[in-house]
């Protein structure tokens, strides 16, 4: 078996999942992370609570902003995630996806391949893509004991207290920090095909490519050599007329190439 064809377009496709993901993933943690600095403020109505800002106010605002005022929420859910939780989430999630653009652009450089390197940066890529799914499973359980515990007191006289859009609130949070699932089980599934081709890679990135005449099946996968018993030697296993090895084997019978003159001449036909 030979180094795959399929590799270099694969990590190529990958690259540019990791890519796209990546530079969206940093800027939506960087608003975040802004956010929360009180660098980027969110206006909000008094008189009639919105989903943007309370959506801002619970999980995102600083202790600096004043987006939507939090404590009734937290005095009847003590144990709801606290924005300052989420800030070193957001550093994390910039660090991985600057780490996962820069990994991702390596692995769809044609250099690195045909120096037979590419291994040397899909393993870091594969760790990286994990890391990305632990924490956007890990968050989104966070979110689902949020939305468990405010069903826990759905019944008692408290609720009445909370913002009727809180848990479509926390159901959007687990929605966002899972990808809509749709994108978390396609990085799940491109982490197994960049370990596939990366497995390949490693064991046959030294192998030549077979011809094509031997892929098909025509020519032996044993090499040719040319000098023990010469390049003009009939093979056992065909099987010819008496006349015809004859003719075959001497040497003299083949055609005799003047470059003076560029004429072909044969002694059978001349």
């Amino acid at each position: 078996m030979a180094l795959s064809i399929f590799i270099r377009p694969l990590s190529v496709i990958l690259g540019i999942s990791g890519l796209i993901q990546g530079l969206i993933l940093g800027a939506v943690a960087t608003l975040a992370l802004l956010t929360h600095l009180c660098i980027i403020t969110v206006e909000s109505n008094n008189s009639e609570i919105h989903f943007f800002p309370l959506m801002v106010g619970i999980y995102f605002q600083g202790d600096d902003c004043h987006v939507y005022n939090t404590t009734t929420v937290h005095e009847i859910l003590p144990n709801i995630i606290r924005p300052g939780w989420l800030f070193y989430w957001f550093i994390c999630y910039i660090v991985i996806s600057l780490l996962w653009v820069v990994f991702s652009i390596v692995i769809m450089c044609g250099p690195i391949y045909k120096k037979k390197k590419l291994h040397y940066f899909l393993v870091p890529w594969i760790i990286l893509t994990l890391g990305i799914c632990s924490v956007d499973s890990a968050l989104t359980l966070y979110f689902g004991y949020d939305f468990a515990d405010y069903q826990s007191i759905l019944l008692s006289d408290d609720a009445v207290n909370l913002p009727t859009l809180l848990p479509i609130v926390m159901v959007t949070m687990a929605i966002l920090a899972s990808k809509g699932l749709v994108l978390w089980l396609l990085n799940l599934l491109s982490v197994i095909i960049a370990f596939c081709i990366t497995w390949n890679y490693v064991v046959h990135k030294e192998d030549n490519r077979p011809l094509f005449l031997e892929q098909a099946g025509y020519l032996d996968s044993s090499p040719i050599d040319a000098f023990s018993s010469g390049i003009f030697e009939v093979r056992k296993d065909i099987h010819l007329s008496d006349a015809a090895y004859a003719r075959f084997s001497d040497l003299d019978a083949w055609p005799r190439i003047d470059f003076r003159s560029f004429e072909v001449e044969d002694k059978y036909t001349a």
